[in-house]
């Protein structure tokens, strides 16, 4: 009977498993995204020369 339950245990932990890698895979490329569209359209406005002069 305890390795009937652990089968089933390993069965609905596997069924699971993708839900949270979706959801992290989500979260990361959000996050990507929102903090990187603003310094990326920042750069492509400033002038090459200019821009080079400040660093």
């Amino acid at each position: 009977m305890l390795g009937r339950m652990a089968d089933v245990t390993h069965l609905l932990a596997v069924a699971g498993a993708g839900d949270p890698i979706a959801a992290a895979g989500g979260v990361a490329v959000t996050v990507g995204l929102v903090f990187g569209y603003d310094p990326a359209r920042t750069a492509a406005r400033l002038d090459p020369i200019d821009a080079l002069r400040r660093r």
